[in-house]
């Protein structure tokens, strides 16, 4: 079995959006840097959503659990 280390994970781990609606251009982001809000989207569209390996879902409910324990967070995008 392979062994993760969440924080180099989260530093070198995109995940890709079509954005809110998902009518926009495709936009990579590392998982550190997702918005919270969003990061919590993510969450739920992995458990609603079939076909996801269950790596993935660890992976981001780990982000969460970072975050909570180191006091990180990562607020909503401002639209320019």
């Amino acid at each position: 079995m392979i062994k993760f280390n969440h924080v180099v994970d989260r530093n070198l781990i995109e995940w890709g959006s079509y954005g809110k609606y998902g009518n926009e251009p495709l936009k990579r982001t590392l998982i550190r840097d997702l918005a919270d809000s969003h990061l919590m989207r993510v969450v739920e569209w992995i458990k609603d959503n079939p076909g996801y390996h269950p790596a993935v879902l660890k992976l981001m409910k780990d982000e969460v659990k970072f975050r909570v324990n180191n006091l990180i967070f990562v607020p909503d995008y401002e639209n320019n």
